[in-house]
């Protein structure tokens, strides 16, 4: 995952063949894309080379990257957790994880645009 400058993009793109993504934010943008199993938080120097290879269409490979991180994506054995609960102190929250390398692109669908999939009240 590399964050660079926002490239003014309107919404996020997510080619689903190649793994890609280009998620835009307030103030940076983010490029990444792989489907490797392991939990080391190293970044390696290839792996950065092929996202920026795979986003460089939208992208431009010259633009300088802001930094470079790994993101972990996990997933659960039993399959997504979508629930409402409360706090010790009453606040209401959700729990919605678990989507694995489709969290960004399936989490607010479930939880928060109005599909039949967002948990009851408690």
């Amino acid at each position: 995952m590399l964050t660079e400058r926002q490239p003014s993009l309107p919404y996020a793109l997510v080619h689903e063949d190649t793994l890609t993504y280009i998620i835009p934010r307030s103030g940076d943008c983010v490029l990444g894309g792989t489907n490797d199993d392991f939990d080391d938080l190293l970044p390696s120097d290839e792996t950065t080379r092929d996202i920026r290879r795979r986003c460089a269409s939208v992208v431009p490979e010259g633009v300088p990257a802001l930094g470079v991180r790994v993101g972990l994506r996990p997933f659960r054995d039993g399959g997504v957790r979508i629930e409402a609960d409360r706090t010790f102190d009453g606040r209401r929250i959700i729990h919605n994880y678990g989507h694995g390398g489709s969290g960004f692109t399936v989490s607010w669908g479930l939880c928060g645009g109005g599909g039949t999939a967002y948990p009851p009240r408690v």
